[in-house]
Order: C-alpha cells, then sequence, then structure tokens
C-alpha cells in the first residue's frame, strides 16, 4: 500500500535534500543515552555489543544503525528519546566493528547479514520476555530489516509485532552507483575512508591478509566491495553481493505490518530504490514516499523534538491513526 507522498512538509529553508541529510546529523540537539552494554558472544567466537535504554517496560523496539554508523549517533537518539515516551524499552544491535572497537574475526558486517539479527533475536529471546517486540531499521540496517523479514518469514526467534524501515536502499547496486555521483562525493568518500580504516585496524592480527598498499588505493565503495565484502563473506562479486544482499526481491514476502519511510530526494537512493511495485503487491506492506526528506532526514523546523520519521514509527507501531497508512 502507497500512503499520501504529501504529508511531509519541510521548512522552504530546509528544502534541499542535502540540507535535509546534513543538518540533523550535525546540528541536531537531542540528549545523550545513557546506555547499558551489553556484550554477546556469537557462535562463530565474534561478538556484537547490544545498548540497552530500558525502564522494565513490556514492549520492545530493536535498532539497527546504517553504514559505519552505531548506537551512539544522533539519528539513533531521536528515535530512542521518542519511542521512550511511548514507554517502550530500546536495544541498539551494534553491528560487528561498529561499537568503538574492532570484531575478532576477519569478516565483518554487511548489508545483507540477517543471520546476526537472527541470533540476537534468540538472545533476546532467552534472557528477556516481551510481551511485543518491534523492528526498526535506518539505511543499511533498514535492508537488513527487510531482508530478515522476508527471508525467515514466520521462523522467527520472537514473534514480531511490527517493523519499520527507514531511507532503505533496497536496491544495492543502483544505491552504490548513486553514492558515486559527484554531488555524493562528501558521503561517499567519508564512508571509504572510515571502512578502510577499520579494514586495516585488523593488520595486526591477520598481517598476511591485509595488503595496505591496495587498500588505500581502492577509490569507490564498489571496489571495496569487489575487494573485501564480497569475497570475504562468500559472494563471487560485488555484483553479485548486491543482488542476493538487496532486500527489494524479500518485500513481497513479508508477512507482518512493516512500514517504510523513504524520501524520493534521498541523495543516496535510485528510482530502483522506490519498491513502488513490490508494496502495491504487498497488503502487508505501507510506504510513506514524500517529495522531500533527504536521507533519514525529515527536518521540519530546526526546534522539534520529535522528527516527522520518530512520529510516523511511533504511530505506526502503537496503532494511534491507521489511516495516516492508507489512501
Amino acid at each position: 500500500m502507497v500512503a499520501s507522498q504529501m504529508e511531509f512538509y519541510p521548512n522552504f529553508l530546509f528544502s534541499n535534500p542535502h540540507l535535509q541529510t546534513i543538518i540533523p546529523h550535525q546540528f541536531r540537539k537531542v540528549p545523550k543515552i545513557d546506555y547499558n552494554r551489553e556484550r554477546v558472544e556469537l557462535l562463530d567466537g565474534d561478538f556484537i555489543d547490544l545498548d540497552w535504554s530500558i525502564n522494565q517496560n513490556t514492549k520492545l523496539c530493536i535498532l539497527l544503525h546504517g553504514l559505519e554508523s552505531n548506537s551512539n549517533r544522533t539519528y539513533i537518539y531521536g528515535m530512542v528519546h521518542a519511542l521512550k515516551t511511548q514507554n517502550y524499552d530500546v536495544v541498539v544491535m551494534n553491528l560487528r566493528g561498529c561499537s568503538g572497537e574492532s570484531n575478532r574475526l576477519f569478516s565483518a558486517y554487511h548489508s545483507g547479514k540477517t543471520d546476526d539479527l537472527n541470533e540476537i533475536m534468540n538472545h533476546i529471546n532467552n534472557v528477556s520476555k516481551y510481551q511485543e517486540v518491534n523492528l526498526i531499521g535506518f539505511s543499511l540496517g533498514a535492508n537488513i530489516v527487510l531482508k530478515y523479514l522476508g527471508e525467515y518469514k514466520n521462523k522467527f526467534p520472537i514473534p514480531l509485532h511490527k517493523a519499520v524501515a527507514i531511507s532503505c536502499p533496497c536496491d544495492l547496486s543502483s544505491s552504490s552507483r548513486r553514492l558515486e555521483h559527484w554531488s555524493n562525493k562528501i558521503y561517499h568518500d567519508r564512508f571509504l575512508h572510515s571502512l578502510k580504516n577499520k579494514l586495516l585496524l585488523k593488520k595486526a592480527f591477520y598481517p598476511d591478509l591485509i595488503h595496505e598498499t591496495k587498500i588505500r588505493e581502492l577509490e569507490t565503495l564498489r571496489e571495496f566491495d569487489e575487494y573485501y565484502t564480497a569475497p570475504v563473506h562468500g559472494f563471487e562479486s560485488a555484483k553479485n553481493y548486491y543482488e542476493k544482499a538487496s532486500s527489494k526481491q524479500y518485500i513481497s514476502e513479508i508477512e507482518i505490518p512493516t512500514l517504510l519511510i523513504t524520501a524520493q530526494d534521498d541523495p543516496f537512493l535510485s528510482f530502483e530504490c522506490m519498491p513502488y511495485k513490490e508494496v502495491k503487491n504487498n497488503k502487508q506492506i505501507f510506504f510513506l514516499n514524500p517529495r522531500k526528506g533527504g536521507h533519514v532526514g525529515f527536518l521540519q523546523n530546526i526546534q522539534q523534538q520529535i522528527y516527522w520519521h520518530e512520529q510516523k514509527t511511533i504511530d505506526f507501531i502503537t496503532e494511534i491513526d491507521i489511516s495516516l497508512f492508507v489512501k
């Protein structure tokens, strides 16, 4: 189901998609979250750090961050604070190597790595008994959420109530090309620099696998994925990785109520990342697709406490007004 495209109205001063993307990240004033960190030892010998913000509530939201991000980013703090107003406990899953220290294995995380999410879901089910559990993903994390929902279907360790995917690059190949456009150089180069530095940090533990000169010569995210992400995680090539890890092909298989929020002017995403056909054919999917909003932006005015996408997420998972999400 495709919802109204006219619900988000940014202040005209912030209507540019790059301002929508940058201002909330750099200038939003939101209090830090005092997390309780839990380290989960994974079956393959690696670990994932979970950051909990709890008050002994009966409802839980699991948050997954974006590429080279973590639980301490402003957009994560914003969503945690918004959810806490509705008496949700929140846990942020820091993907491998994203919690402030390098993960143990030579492999790390990638856009389609759903087995880690499933293992964390198993862990949460074993240590906590919540009456309601929701999944919320941002960007790369949104792709993992949608792929997970379609891939695992009714085999979740925890019965899921609802899910939300915000600014999802559901077609990874086209999103990669989009990020390589000159207009996105500031974002692209920042992501690439972070990924290369993380890989170089593994040299002390994997000296025979790290070729520093070659890594420093990589000039695009696609080259990084061709050199490292794809072969290390069992894909034939970057092309094969993008094809298999993209969540777009899994949207038709999703069986729980799921909200997609993607701005049409998202500078990271191409038209192929607007899954109009897929959501139209699945009555469980609700799609908010405003003309403006940038990438995980949705800033209406600089003083607001809860951003538009955060309020829509709350409305959706709490069923405040379901008419907001249908034509």
